[in-house]
């Protein structure tokens, strides 16, 4: 398949006024653009569909267009370095991006107005060096997850800021196997409760030593970061009351964590600390709250910990749920 004329036969209410999922996979030489009016299209996908022209028409307002979109996902579509232009609907709840290996920039303008996008997934986009600096303006982010980019270097959180913070209404955060990435947190994510961090061996200190970290992430519950080997300490600045559960993974480089930062982690039950070589020593005083402590292939610490002979036994023998390997 080659061609699929949309615009011929079109009539007032659309070509297809009543057509509210369309899907366009395995269709490697197909050349496509959307008709200028889908009132009623909720969900498209684009799969494997290398020639895709610019999908949405550049001539008129998106929001007349597409009226209904809510979801939009594009994967495998090698023969695009750029996608998104010439906006989106205001409408758009999800945007899902993967496997685009030419793809190597995000239309700026397609990020205004995004005022109802609750989640961005973006997977396996290699040479796509930066997130749109529109970002920050989706006051509505639930749910933002950037994984395996590996020439990403910078996430634009900071620029935009306003009073309750870039994303007021972001839950959950996930960086995975961007190791030119360099981020550090914005300055207040009062509704994130799940971070998770791995293999950004350029991270900077994930918290800022200016922040106070219960005003800045209020909700956070649980952290995960691994794979970072670039980080000799990290946690640095503190951590919020509110984390029940810290996952620390594979970061053979880190020595320490910061004695500050388990300081008043009143609600902390699960400490994980797994594979990680060249950590020395536990914190001198963990959380009474603490439950569950699991340390494994940790190659330094773990003799420490050996019931009643070891340097650190004194640190976790109160704690109820012990798995030292």
């Amino acid at each position: 398949l080659e061609e699929w004329s949309f615009t011929e036969g079109e009539v007032e209410g659309g070509a297809f006024p009543c057509l509210k999922k369309l899907y366009l996979t395995g269709c490697p030489r197909l050349k496509v653009s959307l008709p200028g009016y889908l009132p009623s299209l909720r969900e498209l996908k684009i799969d494997k569909c290398a020639q895709l022209l610019p999908l949405l028409p550049m001539t008129q307002p998106m929001d007349s267009s597409f009226p209904s979109l809510e979801i939009f996902i594009v994967s495998h579509c090698d023969g695009q370095d750029s996608l998104l232009t010439g906006g989106l609907p205001s409408s758009l709840k999800q945007i899902i991006i993967l496997g685009c290996k030419n793809l190597t920039t995000l239309d700026e303008e397609a990020f205004q107005n995004l005022t109802s996008l609750e989640k961005l997934h973006i997977f396996s986009c290699d040479n796509l060096r930066y997130l749109p600096r529109g970002l920050t303006t989706c006051l509505s982010l639930k749910s933002l997850i950037i994984v395996e980019m590996s020439n990403l270097e910078e996430c634009f959180f900071i620029e935009g800021e306003i009073e309750e913070g870039a994303f007021p209404r972001l839950e959950e955060l996930h960086l995975k196997v961007c190791p030119r990435l360099e981020v550090s947190l914005p300055h207040n994510l009062p509704s994130l409760t799940r971070l998770e961090i791995e293999e950004c061996l350029k991270l900077l200190p994930l918290f800022s030593r200016a922040q106070q970290m219960d005003s800045a992430f209020p909700s956070l519950e649980i952290l995960t970061i691994s794979g970072c080997d670039g980080q000799h300490s990290i946690l640095e600045g503190g951590l919020p009351s509110s984390l029940k559960q810290i996952e620390i993974y594979n970061c053979g480089n880190l020595t320490t964590l910061d004695e500050e930062a388990f300081q008043h982690l009143t609600s902390l039950g699960r400490l994980d600390i797994i594979s990680c070589d060249s950590l020395q020593c536990l914190p001198r005083a963990l959380p009474t709250s603490l439950s569950t402590l699991n340390i494994r292939f940790c190659e330094l610490l773990t003799p420490r910990l050996q019931r009643e002979t070891g340097e650190d036994w004194p640190i976790i023998e109160n704690i109820p749920i012990k798995r030292i390997w």
